[in-house]
Order: structure tokens, then C-alpha cells, then sequence
């Protein structure tokens, strides 16, 4: 445990587990924000990326 704590404090970066995509997460828990955000002023989001306007 010692190992592990002086190794993340040496190297100043948080740990990061290599199992979970992290991007991944973010952009599941932000995209239907985005999307009502984008409904909000006009634009109606498509699977193409083509602007509702």
C-alpha cells in the first residue's frame, strides 16, 4: 500500500484506474445536457449532425 501511495505522489497525477474509459463515462453523463441545451436554442440534434435550422 506504501508502494502504491509513494508512487502516486511522486509522480503528482491522480490515479487513473486502466479498466474504465473515463471519456466514455464523460460523454454519457454530459450528452443529454448537451442535447436539451441544443434544443434550447433551435438546433434539433441528428444522428448526421445536420442543424434542424
Amino acid at each position: 500500500m506504501l508502494r502504491i501511495m509513494f508512487v502516486l505522489l511522486s509522480k503528482k497525477q491522480p490515479y487513473r484506474d486502466p479498466g474504465v474509459d473515463y471519456e466514455a463515462l464523460m460523454v454519457k453523463r454530459n450528452a443529454p445536457r448537451c442535447i436539451k441545451a441544443l434544443a434550447k436554442y433551435g438546433y434539433a440534434p441528428t444522428a448526421t449532425g445536420e442543424s434542424g435550422r
